[in-house]
């Protein structure tokens, strides 16, 4: 079976699909895992979080900030030729589409079906009717809707009120686990190990990850000066976010991307923006964590690690010296936060969120396969002519009729099932 997956964004959106397709920035990752085949789209869609402008934006309105995200795709799309036939090109002869929650469209789109709002369907409108020669969008989102499409939700239950998945979940919504890559055998920086063996506290650990703050003297300094006045010491992990001219002294070092794995276990405490890739790391550390979040999802993990009492939560943009060194004062000194983490650690361990994922993958296809052996015997095979039609042949998932030909642009045979990190609403 020949899968491709859909994956853009941030580390967090790409590294729970062991990625297929994926934007440059993110090439690195994907190089990590074995095997995998690396197909590059054009343009980069996170380079708007590098703007002042736009972190300005995002951070003063928060309840339009994924509008403002969404517009700015569209704009990128639409001015970046062969973007989106990138998705399309990558899909020649496979068995199935994977797509990642920000990839929807573009699996929907090349598997002849329909979704979204009206920002989505003015995105990809240029890209249909030229390329793939398709009508417009008409129904958006109404395959999450259909009580037979398969989604992995890769998230753990703990994350969710009350511990227990809702009753309007729909059977084929899977909650598998986090995805976590396999340990990864790596050297540790001399300078870390140094750091590490000084003969001081543990230290706490520092991380945006893929969020570009446009203040990091200000986090730089605000950190600095409450960590000595806390005795203690910090690893800045850089991520996307740009220190420049601050040097590593004898309570502070700079390290570059690393095994949140490995280093959050050395740590006291973990200081992270609450992506959803970070908070799960830290869940499986046993280390208790400080959210400093800025937005998307990210306020809503915050508040989750607040409410089952393994750290603590404050928006970045309201972070000063006093309320820093109280939460991680509290955090520090409070044996309860350890406690609690280790106990989540013990329960987010338990599960094989990948093994899962790859064994509902699997099973959709083998469902598909078996539907489709018993159409042929019935001779009762039919064509999808509407894009915005579903036919009865698509029993368990969004199913065409054939792989795609790069001579004919026709679908077929291709299966689709949808990865999430994060939660969804249900479907009332």
């Amino acid at each position: 079976m020949k899968i491709v997956f859909y994956a853009i964004g941030s580390r967090g959106d790409v590294q729970p699909s062991c990625v297929l397709v994926t934007e440059e920035r993110l090439k690195y990752l994907v190089d990590q895992f074995e095997g995998l085949e690396f197909w590059p789209v054009q343009g980069d869609g996170c380079k708007p979080l590098f703007d002042c402008q736009m972190q300005s934006m995002l951070n003063d309105d928060v309840n339009r900030n994924l509008e403002y995200v969404y517009n700015e795709r569209k704009i990128l799309d639409l001015c970046t030729p062969g973007r989106l036939q990138t998705f399309y090109d990558a899909s020649t002869d496979v068995d199935m589409i994977v797509p990642s929650a920000l990839t929807i469209t573009e699996a929907v789109c090349v598997m002849s079906f329909t979704k979204y709002n009206v920002i989505e369907v003015e995105r990809v409108e240029k890209w249909r009717a030229n390329e793939l020669k398709l009508g417009t969008l008409k129904d958006p989102f109404r395959f999450m809707s259909e009580q037979n499409q398969n989604v992995i939700l890769a998230f753990s239950e703990r994350l969710l009120p009350g511990d227990k998945v809702p009753s309007d979940y729909f059977s084929k919504w899977h909650l598998t686990g986090f995805l976590f890559p396999k340990p990864n055998v790596f050297k540790v920086p001399d300078k870390i190990l140094r750091f590490l063996d000084n003969g001081k506290k543990q230290p706490i650990v520092f991380s945006l990850g893929s969020m570009p703050t446009p203040n990091p003297l200000n986090i730089y300094t605000t950190l600095r000066s409450v960590v000595r006045k806390l005795s203690t010491q910090v690893i800045i992990i850089k991520g996307w976010t740009v220190f420049d001219d601050m040097q590593d002294d004898e309570s502070c070092i700079f390290v570059d991307a690393i095994d949140h794995n490995w280093l959050f276990k050395q740590c006291s405490c973990i200081i992270h923006h609450g992506g959803v890739g970070t908070t799960a790391a830290a869940w499986k550390s046993g280390t208790p964590s400080l959210v400093t979040w800025m937005y998307f999802d990210q306020p809503f993990w915050g508040k989750r690690t607040t409410e089952i009492g393994c750290g603590k939560s404050l928006r970045l943009q309201s972070i000063n010296e006093t309320n820093l060194y109280n939460s991680l004062k509290e955090i520090l000194q409070n044996p309860s936060y350890k406690a609690r983490a280790m106990e989540v650690a013990h329960e987010t361990n338990k599960t094989d969120g990948a093994a899962q994922a790859a064994n509902i993958i699997e099973q959709s296809f083998q469902q598909y396969q078996q539907h489709q052996h018993l159409q042929s015997d019935c001779s009762t095979t039919s064509k999808m002519n509407d894009d915005n039609n579903i036919n009865n042949n698509n029993m368990h998932l969004l199913v065409g009729d054939s792989n795609i030909n790069n001579n004919t642009l026709q679908l077929s045979k291709s299966v689709t099932t949808l990865i999430s990190s994060s939660p969804v609403d249900s479907p009332t």
